[in-house]
């Protein structure tokens, strides 16, 4: 299962790879960061997927790769809040590596770009963190088109969306405690 899950993501983001090579080592560095955001780690949140749908249509799964590919979706969406929580955070580490922002403001630096270093982690974490939790979206599509009808029925995107909405409200209200 976590096999499944993780080749589905490496699958992704190698089309991601292809499709932003034009432009240039900046998007290969969203990429790397990316790729090491979602190696690894529990996967709690595709077990439930998984399991869920077991329960809801516990016969055999026609396309065990889009089940794959719906699980590694929540996958992706919680990278993406990760990586925002622990800017908002002030997070220096993430899984015994830099955090997002503060690896690319150690870029910056190393590099000796011109600019604010600490500006430039948190814009280039932000990114990240929007380019990952809008990247389930395909993974939802290409589940339905599997014929998942009804795992995407169970979760639906709009769904997804509110428990995002609800989310960033709560860490809105954790920002003034």
């Amino acid at each position: 299962f976590r096999a499944r899950v993780q080749a589905a993501l490496e699958e992704f983001l190698d089309g991601q790879a292809a499709r932003l090579a034009p432009l240039g080592p900046d998007a290969g560095r969203l990429l790397a960061e990316a790729r090491a955001l979602v190696a690894g780690g529990k996967r709690f949140r595709a077990a439930f997927c998984w399991w869920g749908h077991q329960a809801v249509s516990p016969a055999r799964v026609e396309d065990e790769d889009a089940l794959a590919r719906a699980c590694a979706s929540l996958e992706l969406l919680h990278a993406s809040a990760l990586v925002h929580d622990d800017l908002m955070d002030a997070s220096d580490t993430r899984r015994g590596r830099a955090a997002t922002h503060r690896g690319f403001a150690e870029l910056h630096r190393s590099q000796g770009w011109p600019g604010d270093p600490e500006q430039y982690g948190a814009a280039t974490a932000i990114l990240l963190g929007d380019l990952l939790g809008v990247s389930p979206a395909a993974f939802w599509q290409m589940a339905v088109i599997a014929g998942l009808v009804v795992l995407a029925l169970a979760c639906r995107w709009r769904d997804l969306l509110v428990l995002a909405f609800d989310a960033a409200q709560a860490r809105a209200l954790g920002l003034r405690v």
